[in-house]
């Protein structure tokens, strides 16, 4: 029976990327370092939002006009509230978009600094992302 899921994301410059993602709202609870060179962080907005960022000297080349093997899909419960903090924060969000059905039906998409692309949708009713126990 699976109890937890981490995502790894790699990532060049693990403090780099450590703003990125704290500007989205994680934090980090934990960090590994080897001589001196931060190689791993772990990050989490919720008990059910977590990331590892692992330091890689290259991060793999992919086609920007081709799929990835994957991607990060968040939710939020102000999709425009969030898009303007992230703006604030000096990050680029994308415009929000109409989803493609039968999910969301407002997106954006957001890239980290290692140009991995993530999309941010607001919560819906029966939506798989869910609200946090209070």
């Amino acid at each position: 029976m699976i109890v937890d899921l981490v995502p790894f994301i790699l990532v060049r410059d693990v403090a780099r990327s450590i703003a990125f993602y704290e500007a989205l709202g994680f934090v980090e609870v934990k960090r590994h370092e080897t001589n001196g060179r931060l190689e791993f962080a772990g990050m989490e907005a919720s008990a059910a939002a977590k990331v590892m960022l692992a330091r890689v000297d290259e991060v793999p080349a992919r086609d920007p006009d081709e799929s990835g093997p994957g991607f990060l899909y968040l939710y939020t419960r102000d999709i425009e509230a969030f898009r303007r903090q992230l703006l604030r924060s000096g990050i680029e969000a994308g415009e929000i978009e109409d989803g493609p059905g039968p999910g969301p039906t407002r997106q954006l998409c957001v890239r980290d600094p290692d140009g991995h692309g993530h999309m941010v949708a607001e919560l819906f009713e029966g939506s798989v992302g869910s609200e946090p126990p209070r």
